[in-house]
């Protein structure tokens, strides 16, 4: 399954977020996630937005948007790299090899679980915050049949 032309463009933006680029990856020398996965991350964080919080929602990636049209760019990054930070850390901790020669040098290769473990942890609270905040704006605009009102200023 191919990535659709039409969010190849997001695909990039969240690769150049996550930094996952041939000449930033000196070790690697190519980019460590394929455009699928990356595409994959997105479309979960969306439809996780969409059933988090009350009002269940219904975006769809073409209203993904930088300004109040739409939902917020920023969330559904924070959504996808979530998404891209569990997917690394089960591939991680499945190839984590441990060795000890006995006289008390042990070496782990491929050991970044808890490192994308602490991100995660740090990330998780301010996600949910932002999709509750989220929620909560939008079902008091749509409260308000597209009206403005004060309490729409509280988040």
């Amino acid at each position: 399954m191919a990535v659709p032309v039409a969010y190849e463009p997001l695909v990039r933006k969240f690769r150049r977020f996550i930094r996952d680029e041939e000449d930033i990856n000196t070790l690697l020398e190519a980019e460590e996630s394929t455009d699928q996965l990356l595409y994959d991350c997105i479309v979960d964080a969306l439809e996780e937005i969409n059933w988090m919080h009350e009002p269940t929602t219904e975006f769809t990636l073409n209203q993904i948007s930088t300004d109040t049209t739409g939902i917020p760019w920023v969330i559904v990054r924070s959504g996808a790299t979530l998404q891209y930070l569990t997917s690394a850390g089960i591939h991680s901790s499945r190839n984590t090899f441990t060795y000890s020669d006995g006289s008390g040098i042990q070496v782990q290769d491929s050991d970044a679980y808890g490192r994308y473990i602490n991100y995660y942890n740090i990330l998780i609270p301010k996600y949910e915050r932002m999709v509750a905040n989220f929620k909560r704006k939008k079902n008091i605009e749509d409260c308000y049949g597209g009206q403005a009102s004060e309490y729409g200023d509280l988040w």
